[in-house]
């Protein structure tokens, strides 16, 4: 007998008593029952293979009704195995998964697919709301909630190819001035942006714009737009959970090219920067300790965005 689940196109996101949010996606039966609103359908037979429901905006999918469309199609691996959902993941999505993990992460919470493969934990190293996840908060963290899962993610991307020799294209940490209210806390480098930012707003307005703070608000990736420039310690407890397969090493800093510099929110002084250090040795390096300072308005770095989950 084939086994099937209710599902329906929720763009929305609002919760629906009794159904599981998937995605872009409502799965279940609602306590209420089925209204009109989403509209409801059966999912492909899930005892032949793991489905993966893509979504349609347009609405213009057909179905057996006469003159009614759907807003989704869905796609059936040829079995309920790991190796057959990897590989229809990798084939609908251009990627090269190697583990289940990240690929329903991907699909679900990057691209709002829907598949009834099943949920696993959120871990470091999964993709997820537009990243990896680097770092998950601990009791004593500013944003630990008790049992709930958040943490940071750090974006896959990097911006400002500068280079110690001046080449390429970079961006500022902002004029001289000592900004006050910085905190080396882990969970307040979002704050630290928006207080670095009303301070060049205000004394230096010239240099918001090459502003890598500035730059990060600016940014939207994967849907999100709460990107920030992290401060030293967020950008050290990403680096020491984070895979370095998963963050891509976009250009050296260095002379001999072995060392990439990444802004932060932190200031050791009027004048300079800190920068988080990564080396390209083997295994990959992350300075944790590292004392590397630039000049806040007289040098660049790359930039590497994190944001809060």
């Amino acid at each position: 007998m084939a086994t099937a689940t209710p599902i329906a196109y929720n763009p929305s996101l609002t919760t629906i008593s009794g159904t599981s949010q998937i995605g872009v996606f409502s799965v279940g039966t609602p306590t209420s029952g089925f209204t009109g609103e989403p509209r409801w359908w059966n999912s492909p037979d899930l005892d032949l293979g793991y489905v993966i429901g893509i979504p349609v905006t347009d609405c213009n999918i057909p179905t057996p009704n006469s003159g009614e469309t759907a807003c989704f199609s869905f796609y059936r691996a040829s079995a309920n195995t790991d190796t057959a959902f990897i590989g229809l993941t990798n084939y609908l999505t251009g990627m090269s998964f190697t583990g289940t993990s990240n690929a329903r992460t991907w699909l679900v919470n990057n691209l709002g697919y829907y598949t009834n493969y099943p949920s696993t934990p959120l871990a470091v190293n999964d993709f997820y709301q537009g990243g990896v996840i680097g770092y998950i908060f601990q009791p004593g963290d500013v944003r630990y909630v008790s049992g709930e899962t958040h943490g940071i993610i750090i974006s896959t991307q990097t911006y400002g190819t500068k280079t110690q020799e001046g080449g390429g294209t970079g961006y500022t940490w902002g004029c001289y001035g000592l900004v006050s209210g910085l905190s080396e806390v882990v969970g307040s480098g979002y704050t630290n942006q928006i207080t670095i930012l009303n301070y060049l707003n205000t004394n230096c307005p010239s240099f918001v714009n090459d502003s890598c703070f500035n730059l990060a608000t600016g940014l939207t990736i994967g849907g999100y737009t709460d990107w920030f420039v992290g401060n030293r310690p967020e950008y050290y407890s990403v680096f020491s959970g984070t895979g370095a397969n998963n963050i891509p090493v976009y250009s050296g800093w260095s002379s001999d090219n072995d060392y990439v510099a990444y802004y932060t929110s932190t200031q050791p002084t009027a004048n300079n920067y800190t920068a988080a250090i990564f080396q390209r040795s083997n295994p990959p390096t992350y300075h944790t300790n590292s004392t590397f300072s630039g000049l806040k308005q007289g040098s660049s770095a790359n930039v590497k965005v994190l944001r809060y989950f």
